[in-house]
């Protein structure tokens, strides 16, 4: 005897075929949606970081007639480098970076103010970042990092690290100075 199945329900392989067609639509969909969420959140592909330079672009602070200025290293700011003055200054600088090929260059000069005399040019470079060229001389950063300047712009280079340019550091600073009365270094390459 053969059965016959009811005209209205189909057949058990067809239901099959019609849930694995409804299966495979959902797959590719949710596939798709997923692909679509990856590629807009950037989770396809790792950012590349941005690179900056080592150095800060510099900062001045001045109180009572004395002023620092100070580039502030970003990894590392206990190797600030700290230009000291016992006078107010003005300050002009060209400072610029290349993300691409990863250097920078910092250079500029310091004035007296309001009489506008120079006393401190400097340049550091991303060619030799252990050095600071001051007043057009060199001084390696390992034997200080921190730069007295007098008022005709002899350099003395303290044997300490600098710090971030505060208020209360510039005291601390005019108080060593006044303390130890520095003499001016001479610069790398020239003997006395």
């Amino acid at each position: 005897m053969i059965e016959t199945s009811d005209q209205n329900s189909p057949e058990p392989h067809c239901r099959c075929a019609i849930s694995a067609s409804v299966g495979s639509m959902i797959v590719k969909q949710v596939y798709l949606i997923a692909t679509l969420v990856l590629t807009l959140c950037g989770c396809s592909q790792k950012a590349q970081p941005t690179w900056k330079p080592m150095l800060d672009g510099g900062h001045h602070v001045g109180i009572d007639g004395v002023s620092i200025f100070a580039f502030g290293y970003n990894h590392d700011p206990d190797r600030s480098i700290v230009f000291f003055f016992p006078l107010d200054i003005s300050s002009s600088g060209d400072h610029s970076s290349n993300a691409e090929s990863r250097t920078f260059d910092y250079s500029g000069t310091i004035t007296s103010s309001p009489s506008k005399k120079t006393v401190l040019s400097y340049r550091i470079s991303s060619t030799d970042p252990t050095k600071v060229t001051c007043n057009n001389a060199d001084y390696r950063l390992s034997d200080g990092t921190v730069f007295y300047v007098a008022k005709d712009g002899a350099i003395t280079q303290l044997p300490f690290a600098g710090l971030g340019p505060t208020k209360e550091y510039v005291s601390d600073l005019q108080a060593y100075v006044d303390s130890n009365r520095p003499e001016p270094t001479n610069p790398e390459g020239n003997e006395p």
